[in-house]
């Protein structure tokens, strides 16, 4: 965590967008490279045949054929298209993606940017297929990876948990509990042993299995570099946040100096990065994953509706788009704190409040409704200013003309 955020913090500060950019390219290129090697070296275990991959991964998996089935998230139908939403229109709302725009010249250049990376991604997207099923089965001819624990799935009386029992190797076949214990209070319905490192090792571990030390060691550093280009555009898309929108604009009203902003946002990185290490070490057995969804959450319920409708549609007011987001931003907060994600899974209650995981089917809904609604009735002179300004502003963001072009970076 240390070291992580201390480069975070040296690349932001000294290199900016340009440093953090180039970290991004390099690791996209080893991230493709080395995902693409993986799913070639699994491909050739099994003779490059997907029915012979497929049929041994059902062989290896506890639930056998059940992991070939569709329909996985049909028991909860709104979480799906809840989560779904979120994950769809909140990358269109990130800010640390959206800010990419800003590296390239124009608005061609920013959809030719979009398309091959777009093209990238699903290519990536499905070497996670090949490395996924391979995973199960290779993963189990290699009992070293595992640890001694086994994680159960276990029924008490008031319902099924996940529960780590000790279990002598006897028990252990291939990575699975073919024992079935039972007591008064608790019976074993499966179990599976616990990977070492936890299941966010797969992929390390799967490296090791298919190419050894050498390229568990790429991948290791494919990995390191890949956490500190995330947190590095995090940080520069929030350093930027707080120097330009909140302190030159709000603050010095759009009289700070280019000098003095640059000053700012230098600063802003350095909190920024301190503050990340502190909480970093403070929740390290903290299960927070949950706030990876909120914050796709709050993308696409805050800043994805407020940017189509103002490219798309004339009557966006700023008293608007202000109300509208902030309904949502709230309607997000509020669903995924009392939800079971936080309210039962880290709190500790015994029930949710509100059932709902994923926030976005509701709060998104609720920033198009009321940022509708008070645009429609707001008839201030900066409502009407802002109206007729549409015709220029969407002429622009089509076709570039008129808008600033890219400086130095």
């Amino acid at each position: 965590v240390m070291l992580v955020g201390v480069l975070m913090i040296l690349y932001v500060t000294f290199g900016g967008m340009l440093a953090t950019t180039w970290i991004q390219i390099i690791k996209a290129i080893l991230l493709l490279s080395g995902a693409t090697f993986m799913a070639f070296m699994v491909m050739s275990h099994f003779g490059f045949s997907f029915e012979n991959m497929f049929s041994s991964a059902v062989t290896a998996h506890t639930k056998h054929s059940a992991i070939m089935e569709p329909g996985g998230f049909v028991s909860d139908p709104w979480n799906a298209i809840s989560l779904g939403l979120a994950l769809m229109f909140g990358t269109a709302g990130l800010p640390h993606i959206l800010m990419r725009f800003f590296t390239v010249s124009d608005a061609k250049e920013a959809r030719k940017s979009v398309f091959y990376a777009t093209g990238f991604i699903g290519y990536f997207y499905i070497l996670t297929f090949i490395i996924g099923f391979g995973a199960i089965t290779l993963l189990a001819m290699h009992p070293e990876f595992f640890k001694s624990g086994v994680k159960a799935i276990a029924t008490f009386q008031d319902g099924n948990y996940s529960v780590v029992l000790e279990a002598n190797a006897t028990n252990i076949v291939n990575g699975v509990q073919t024992l079935v214990a039972s007591d008064t209070n608790m019976s074993i319905i499966a179990g599976t042993k616990l990977l070492k490192g936890g299941d966010n090792m797969t992929a390390i571990h799967l490296a090791n299995a298919v190419g050894g030390d050498m390229f568990l060691g790429f991948i290791s550093a494919v990995a390191f570099a890949t956490i500190l280009a995330v947190v590095s555009g995090l940080t520069l898309s929030g350093a930027s946040a707080i120097s330009h929108d909140l302190y030159a604009s709000v603050i010095g009203k759009g009289k700070v100096d280019e000098q003095t902003e640059m000053k700012a946002s230098k600063i802003a990185t350095i909190v920024l990065g301190i503050l990340a290490i502190v909480l970093g070490i403070a929740f390290e057995k903290q299960n927070v994953a949950f706030m990876v969804g909120l914050a796709f959450a709050i993308a696409a319920s805050v800043n994805f509706p407020i940017l189509l409708l103002s490219i798309y549609w004339k009557n966006l007011t700023t008293k608007g788009a202000f109300v509208g987001g902030f309904v949502g931003l709230i309607a997000a907060i509020v669903i995924v704190i009392m939800g079971p994600t936080v309210w039962k899974d880290v709190l500790g209650n015994k029930e949710a409040l509100i059932g709902l995981k994923n926030p976005a089917i509701i709060s998104m809904s609720l920033t198009f409704i009321v940022t509708w609604i008070v645009s429609k009735i707001d008839s201030s002179a900066r409502g009407e200013e802002d109206k007729a300004g549409f015709e220029a502003q969407f002429v622009r963001a089509q076709t570039g003309i008129g808008a600033d072009s890219a400086s130095a970076h």
